[in-house]
C-alpha cells in the first residue's frame, strides 16, 4: 500500500483543478453555435431599430405640431395677415424650438436613424429661421416680399415631406 504525502495533495488538487478548467473551457468553445449567435445579433439589431423608430416618432410628432401651426397660419393669412403673423411668432417659432430640443436630446443607435434625424433637424432649423421673415412679410405691404416668403415656405414644406417619407419608408427595413 502506498502512502500519499500530504504535502503533495495540495499540488495534486491544484493540477487537477487546472486540467478540469482547461477541459471545460475547450468544450465550451467547441459548443459555439453560429446560428444562435446570428439570431442573437439579428434580435439585438431589431431591438435597436425599434428603439430608434420610437425615438424618431417623437421627433416626427414635434415636426407635425410645427407643420399644423404653419398650415393654420397659411389659412389665416388669407383673411387676416396680421393675425397669421402673430400666430407664427407666438406659436410656430416656440414650437419649432421645442422640436429642435427634442431632436437634440433623442438617442439613436443606428447610423440610418441618425441620418434621418439630421435630415429632419435641418428642415426644422430652416423652418424656424424662416418664420420671422414670413411674419414680417405678412405684416408688410410688399407683394414681392410676401411671394418670396410663401415660396420659401413651400420649398421647406416639400423638404419636410421628403424627410418624413425617408423616415416612414425605412420603418420596414431601413432603420
Amino acid at each position: 500500500m502506498s502512502r500519499i504525502d500530504p504535502r503533495n495533495v495540495d499540488r495534486l488538487g491544484a493540477r487537477l483543478a487546472m486540467v478540469c478548467a482547461v477541459v471545460i473551457a475547450g468544450s465550451a468553445a467547441a459548443c459555439r453555435d453560429p446560428g444562435r449567435e446570428a439570431r442573437e445579433r439579428r434580435e439585438r439589431e431589431e431591438s435597436q431599430r425599434l428603439r430608434d423608430r420610437a425615438s424618431l416618432e417623437q421627433l416626427l410628432e414635434a415636426d407635425r405640431q410645427v407643420d399644423r401651426i404653419l398650415q393654420e397660419a397659411d389659412d389665416l393669412a388669407r383673411t387676416d395677415e396680421a393675425a397669421a403673423a402673430d400666430l407664427l411668432e407666438k406659436q410656430a417659432s416656440p414650437t419649432a424650438e421645442v422640436a429642435l430640443t427634442i431632436g437634440d436630446r433623442v438617442y439613436l443607435e443606428t447610423p440610418w436613424a441618425a441620418a434621418r434625424r439630421d435630415e429632419l433637424m435641418a428642415v426644422l432649423r430652416d423652418r424656424k429661421e424662416a418664420i420671422p421673415a414670413y411674419a414680417t412679410a405678412l405684416r408688410g405691404t410688399d407683394i414681392d416680399q410676401k411671394l418670396a416668403a410663401v415660396e420659401r415656405e413651400l420649398a421647406l414644406e416639400r423638404r419636410a415631406i421628403e424627410a418624413v417619407e425617408h423616415v416612414t419608408a425605412g420603418r420596414d427595413g431601413g432603420a
